[in-house]
């Protein structure tokens, strides 16, 4: 019986790109079709991943590796991706307070207002989506692969991943801006990518474990990214309208303040996850 030949490293995360655009792919034009929320969060969570690859790649230097151009590419369709989930994920979100909080319906008839916009911006960039360029990323990524070694990919991948933990480390203390808290989030999306990939290649315990806490606070802290747009969509709405009756206006502020208190305290909650994380990359070399 002739002995599996062993992927190379290279060869695999080559694969790992093809599944994940072709994935997106999929889910791009069926969210096109179905406006759906799960569509579309799974096309966009498709992209982060593509993403995080064209970072590693870039910090691996090959010749003419062009980041930017590549991602200009998606951007489009992930930015009024981003838009029309926001808007759908605020509707579903704001929907739970009405027997509470009556005066929340004009939010929700602002909020499913600005869905149509989203909606319409989403379905124009997915009709405008070059497929040709997809295909020349492809080849291209695929030519990159094949070139790099796999001790060195492998390498390559821990100082990546330190390079994210570094970066998470340097405005962990500087959580009162949601920028910052929003900047740790895009860390970890690309840590958790690579690091998955990693296992992957070479499976251990203490990259499973690590993988999995990533995973964990990467969710906490989507949800406090939840929050944070529902707050700046209160914002926007109470700036915009014309007409508010007192007594909405009072609810929705109250409701804001509400969900302000809670988003606060949900960060104090989710710092030590993040705290957690750096600590384990700090420690990968004693864990083996």
């Amino acid at each position: 019986m002739a002995q599996k030949r062993q992927i190379e490293a290279g060869e695999f995360f080559y694969r790992f790109f093809v599944k994940r655009t072709s994935s997106f792919h999929a889910n791009l034009y069926k969210a096109g079709i179905t406006a759906s929320e799960a569509d579309v969060h799974k096309a966009r969570v498709d992209l982060k991943k593509v993403f995080a690859l064209f970072s590693f790649f870039e910090m691996l230097g090959p010749e003419n590796f062009q980041q930017k151009k590549f991602s200009a590419v998606f951007k489009k369709i992930f930015t009024e991706g981003g838009k029309m989930r926001e808007n759908q994920v605020n509707i579903a979100a704001m929907e739970q307070y009405l027997s509470r909080y009556p005066g929340v319906s004009l939010f929700i008839k602002y909020l499913k207002v600005e869905q149509k916009k989203s909606t319409k911006g989403f379905i124009n960039s997915v009709v405008q989506f070059d497929e040709a360029k997809l295909k020349e990323i492809r080849k291209q990524i695929k030519k990159v692969c094949r070139e790099i070694k796999s001790d060195e990919i492998i390498g390559r991948s821990e100082e990546y991943i330190r390079k994210r933990a570094k970066n998470i480390q340097g405005v962990s203390s500087q959580i009162s801006d949601p920028e910052n808290v929003h900047a740790i989030r895009k860390e970890l999306k690309k840590m958790g990518a690579i690091v998955s990939l990693l296992h992957q290649v070479n499976p251990g315990e203490y990259l499973q474990t690590l993988m999995t806490l990533i995973t964990k606070t990467e969710t906490y802290i989507g949800e406090w990214h939840d929050r944070i747009i529902q707050i700046d969509s209160f914002d926007r709405f109470l700036k915009s309208a014309d007409k508010i009756d007192e007594l909405s206006a009072y609810q929705l502020k109250e409701l804001k303040a509400i969900i302000v208190d809670e988003t606060n305290r949900n960060l104090v909650l989710l710092m030590p996850f993040v705290d957690e994380v750096v600590k384990m990359v700090e420690e990968w070399s004693d864990h083996p």
